[in-house]
């Protein structure tokens, strides 16, 4: 089992993708801090987190998305 460590993740992919067709219609890249953030229009998404690390290892996590006020910027703990 891995640990929680809160640490920032780098370089993992956040996407938006439409809740009906399974479209990706936007993403970004944390930096190496783990920040980011996504301009999309206002409204509930389906959202795709992937990190690969250094060893090929890898995480995915899915959930649900709303975006208020054109930006989504959120924490995520793994």
């Amino acid at each position: 089992s891995k640990k929680e460590t809160k640490s920032p993740l780098p370089f993992t992919v956040v996407a938006l993708h439409d809740i009906v067709n399974k479209q990706r219609l936007n993403f970004a890249v944390t930096d190496v801090l783990g920040r980011y953030y996504l301009l999309a229009k206002n409204g509930s998404y389906a959202l795709k987190l992937k990190y690969i690390d250094m060893t090929g290892g890898s995480y995915e996590k899915e959930g649900v998305a709303n975006v208020e006020k054109g930006i989504f910027k959120k924490d995520f703990e793994v």
